[in-house]
């Protein structure tokens, strides 16, 4: 099939499948797992990341259009244990095929550990493991300093005897400047088809999401950074929680909020930095590098008031030793903990090639 039909196709898909996303009204929201940061060196600068050209596969999972010939044969996994028995994984391989290109299959899976099973009574009648997964095939295309790309994927979530399936598609582009380290990402995700809901409402909507960043390394500095703006479809992203206490005056009532110039203008500086998530690379060496990053929004929805934290802030590093890079990244969600992720990549034609032995 020749590259371009393959691409057409997964195009269109995503394409058609948008619309159905963008017609969902407000509800519950099912597969949210797919928001959460797959990746150790995306959680290292930040959670979010679209834009970083350099041959990262666990990357093409963030924006299919990363996906070059480079990536033939290589190979990522990731691993994030979280509180209690929760745990997640992730694994992607491509590999490039004379006649299509390079396709990328990746996994997601997510398990919440076993739980109890119990009757109206509390009485423990046997135990469960709710898990949810995703499984995506990607493809791109590239055209002087531009790639387009596109996956599909098929997710599955199960708790007990509730259980709902998807079909969801991601398409993606990136400008690469021919002559700086300056690289431009747009991409539209998780737009799709909700096949079976978890009851007969059928009211769960996708994680759906539209997502443009920047990335640049500085010309005289071992310093990449990087700006992911997410939840593009939306102005106001703020949760309003309903048990969220007023602020009440000595006389028991509710003290208006301010209308003042300032405190106008702070909460949607507010508004506009939870939509932006920064990242920076220090690129040591080819075989060391360190990263940071600050999520404005994980800040904002989970820092305690009055209390120092490091929320929103996350921390990581790299190294390579024989063909595979060993990373670790740790993203700060709260004073009671924060999310570990622990991963080792490799390509496995260059790590594990024969070397020709030349007779004297």
């Amino acid at each position: 099939m020749p590259k371009n039909t393959i691409l057409y196709l997964l195009v269109s898909a995503c394409f058609f499948a948008s619309l159905q996303a963008m017609a969902q009204a407000g509800s519950s929201q099912s597969f949210s797992f797919l928001r959460r940061p797959a990746n150790t060196r995306a959680i290292g600068i930040g959670g979010e990341n679209i834009t970083v050209m350099d041959n990262d596969i666990s990357l093409t999972m963030y924006n299919p259009a990363l996906i070059n010939d480079d990536l033939h044969t290589s190979f990522a996994f990731n691993y994030q244990p979280y509180l209690a028995d929760i745990n997640a994984m992730s694994l992607a391989y491509g590999h490039t095929f004379k006649k299509i290109g390079t396709l990328v299959s990746s996994l997601q899976y997510m398990s919440y550990g076993e739980m109890d099973n119990t009757d109206a009574t509390g009485l423990v009648l046997g135990k469960y493991a709710p898990a949810e997964y995703a499984w995506s095939l990607g493809y791109a295309k590239k055209q002087g300093p531009f790639s387009l790309g596109a996956n599909v994927k098929f997710a599955g979530s199960n708790f007990f005897n509730y259980t709902s399936y998807a079909l969801m598609a991601d398409v993606g582009g990136i400008f690469k400047h021919p002559t700086k380290d300056l690289s431009v990402g747009l991409i539209i995700k998780n737009a799709g088809f909700i096949l079976s809901d978890y009851t007969n409402k059928n009211n769960s909507n996708l994680p759906f999401d539209v997502q443009i960043g920047l990335s640049y390394k500085l010309e005289h500095m071992p310093l990449r950074l990087s700006v992911t703006a997410v939840k593009l479809y939306q102005y106001d992203i703020r949760y309003d929680d309903p048990n969220k206490p007023l602020s009440l005056d000595i006389n028991g009532d509710t003290i208006p909020v301010s209308n003042n110039n300032f405190d106008k203008i702070m909460r949607q500086t507010d508004i506009v930095f939870r939509h932006l998530v920064f990242g920076g690379e220090f690129l040591l060496s080819k075989n060391i590098n360190i990263r940071v990053g600050y999520n404005h929004m994980i800040r904002r929805e989970l820092q305690v008031t009055d209390i120092f934290s490091m929320s929103g802030i996350s921390l990581g590093g790299m190294i390579k030793i024989a063909g595979f890079e060993l990373a670790y990244s740790r993203m700060n969600y709260h004073i009671a903990g924060g999310l570990n992720t622990l991963s080792v990549s490799t390509n496995f034609a260059s790590t594990f090639k024969k070397k020709t032995v030349v007779a004297p």
